[in-house]
């Protein structure tokens, strides 16, 4: 889930950006957010028992990486640039279910030439659900909305969207939201500790409109992520993290892919700064195709 930073383009370069038809879909996000506002307003109401909390924190991560190296061709070339932002906002919780929202973005530069980059895509995306804590593990539920758009080149057939109904179990160290105020409060965790989620998701199916998205065949959606701590002192931590995705296609055909990293995380009082190296050995997904492509990166986690 993306939004992108502000493009420093006139209303009319916008334009012509996207095609006519994407200015419904435009419109209809602005009745989506309507909706949203009503949504707060009425949960507001609802917050009347006194095991209700009105919370509003916010949590997140921001990543800048750079690719150092490729096989094939792609649209993010050697040299090219990739931009996440995630941010979490926790509105209420009720005993130990918590009511949040999830925004995020992904900008991605490609490298022309050996000194010319250009904006190549940008994916952004929201999802709001609840989440239940446990004393080790999370159970999550949230209807997300994903949207793709092709910045370098035409979109013949247009933008790119889907909503799907997603949900997350896994143990709270998995998550980036409990990731580094565990490793704060426990200083010096012994290396060896595992953890791990699993998500599942249904796509609603691509009919053309906001609710059932455009230009995808997916069906169901599957994600498996395994972390393990390398280690941990009073200033730093260490871990391995894999990702593993399956999209399957309506046809029952899969997409795959399969991701590793290692971090190295500097803990601050409030906030903490970090580094990563990325590569994805194996990469079929066609909305976002990152095979044999390799990636230095800084992370900050809020």
């Amino acid at each position: 889930m993306r939004f992108a930073p502000a493009l420093k383009v006139s209303f009319y370069q916008r334009i012509s950006i996207y095609r006519a038809d994407d200015l419904n879909y435009f419109r209809t996000m602005l009745r989506l957010k309507s909706w949203f506002v009503i949504q707060l307003i009425c949960t507001g109401l609802l917050v009347t028992s006194l095991r209700s909390q009105i919370l509003m924190n916010t949590s997140g991560n921001i990543t800048i990486e750079s690719y150092f190296h490729q096989q094939g061709s792609h649209v993010i070339t050697k040299g090219g640039s990739k931009s996440d932002f995630t941010g979490v906002v926790d509105f209420y919780r009720f005993n130990k279910i918590i009511f949040y929202s999830t925004l995020g973005t992904t900008t991605e530069i490609s490298k022309v030439g050996m000194a010319n980059w250009k904006l190549a895509r940008i994916w952004y995306s929201i999802a709001p659900g609840i989440r239940y804590e446990a004393a080790d593990w999370v159970f999550a539920g949230v209807i997300n909305h994903d949207c793709i758009h092709r910045i370098d080149q035409g979109e013949p057939l247009g933008s790119t969207w889907w909503n799907a109904f997603q949900f997350t179990i896994g143990t709270k160290e998995s998550y980036s939201l409990y990731l580094l105020d565990y490793y704060r409060q426990n200083q010096e965790q012994s290396p060896g500790e595992f953890d791990g989620s699993l998500t599942l998701s249904k796509f609603s199916r691509a009919r053309g409109s906001i609710v059932n998205g455009r230009n995808h065949s997916y069906d169901y959606y599957f994600k498996l992520r395994l972390r393990y701590l390398v280690y941990s002192s009073e200033k730093w931590f260490s871990y391995i993290n894999t990702d593993n995705q399956w999209w399957v296609n309506q046809d029952r055909s899969t997409e795959f892919k399969g991701q590793f990293s290692a971090h190295l995380i500097l803990k601050g009082k409030v906030n903490s700064l970090g580094m990563f190296v990325r590569s994805i050995p194996k990469d079929t997904f066609k909305k976002d195709n990152e095979d044999g492509l390799s990636s230095l990166g800084i992370r900050i986690l809020f």
